[in-house]
């Protein structure tokens, strides 16, 4: 489907969506995204959806968005992690005290900081569907296929993430609205959910892959992510038969970044994927932290997705050396290209003007 139909049933200017990035973005990048043009994107993936208790946190965010339900909500559907081990506890304290030559402070290991989709609580699911967003996305794989429909016939679409044409195909059987393509080049967690083995497409092979077998039958939005920082590539993408684009990386440097004061200084660091942080591979920035926590990792088995990722929020929040960045700066692979100085305005002007 084109990108005319896409902005016209949105009531958007842009074909344009913010990625969600889940503890970067904020109200305020989503506010400012849709206010120039384009999809403002809220992310829910942190909130522990297994309980009715989290629809007073999200009511809170959602109140401060200037755009009612004109809006992506993103939720994360991964496979349900199971609490960590003793030896898998070890293993992390043991990489993490060596990295950072120091005892570490007291964890709770058996929290879940990432409850998947899965596990939604059936309150939290009302909730979602009195609020009827514009678009309900999901990373790691889609919701069960009576919960897509539900979501359509409440009036809102549903997007998912796929990283390979086997992907693809899978989600368009299950007639979900959008297929957001996630090229190798994305910062961020791998959406990855059908194949074993990662089969790292670039964004301009998948795009080629998908469009091709998808022409066959042109239902469905295809949106595409990963690596793309100007209006030539937007236009590229556009022109060859792309619905719409979604972009993150280019809006790092903004003020409305959580990570805004990092990437507004200049690196030179390449990026890498990577597991060890969150327990599913990401692609961020190779900071010296970064470099030497993949140096050290033995191989033994770490805490799952969840479990892992809080344990290591809750260490960089109380870590004893204040002076060492322990940060997890997630990237695409071309954000050196990004201007740094840039508004979301600009970003929206510059990236649009060949459209």
């Amino acid at each position: 489907m084109t990108s005319l139909q896409l902005t016209k049933k949105l009531g958007i200017k842009y074909p344009i969506l913010q990625a969600p990035m889940a503890g970067v973005s904020t109200i305020e990048m989503a506010n400012n995204v849709t206010k120039y043009g384009g999809l403002g994107a809220i992310p829910l993936s942190t909130y522990d959806i297994s309980t009715p208790a989290s629809i007073s946190s999200i009511k809170s965010q959602l109140s401060k968005y200037e755009y009612n339900n004109q809006v992506n909500l993103n939720f994360f559907s991964h496979s349900i992690a199971q609490p960590p081990s003793s030896s898998q506890i070890s293993t992390f304290q043991n990489l993490y005290s060596m990295t950072l030559n120091s005892k570490l402070p007291d964890i709770n290991y058996n929290r879940n900081a990432n409850v998947s989709f899965h596990q939604i609580h059936n309150l939290v699911i009302e909730f979602v569907i009195d609020f009827k967003p514009a678009i309900l996305s999901f990373h790691f794989g889609p919701p069960k296929k009576e919960l897509i429909q539900k979501f359509q016939e409440n009036g809102s679409m549903v997007f998912v993430t796929a990283t390979s044409l086997s992907e693809a195909k899978y989600l368009n059987k299950l007639h979900v609205d959008g297929i957001i393509l996630q090229g190798n080049e994305a910062g961020g967690h791998r959406g990855n959910f059908l194949d074993e083995k990662d089969e790292h497409l670039s964004t301009k092979d998948l795009f080629e892959q998908v469009i091709k077998e998808f022409k066959k039958s042109p239902t469905t939005f295809i949106i595409v992510s990963g690596g793309i920082y100007n209006s030539q590539q937007v236009k590229e993408y556009i022109d060859n038969g792309a619905s719409g684009i979604q972009l993150g990386t280019v809006f790092l440097n903004t003020p409305e970044s959580n990570n805004h004061q990092f990437f507004k200084d200049k690196h030179d660091e390449d990026t890498v994927m990577t597991d060890l942080i969150s327990g599913r591979r990401a692609r961020a920035v190779k900071t010296p932290f970064i470099n030497d926590i993949i140096k050290n990792y033995n191989g033994d088995a770490l805490p799952d997705y969840g479990y892992r990722y809080n344990s290591y929020k809750e260490l960089k929040k109380k870590q004893v050396k204040k002076d060492v960045d322990i940060g997890f700066y997630l990237a695409g692979e071309n954000y050196k290209l990004c201007n740094r100085e840039a508004s979301i305005q600009e970003i929206m002007e510059n990236i649009t003007k060949d459209l």
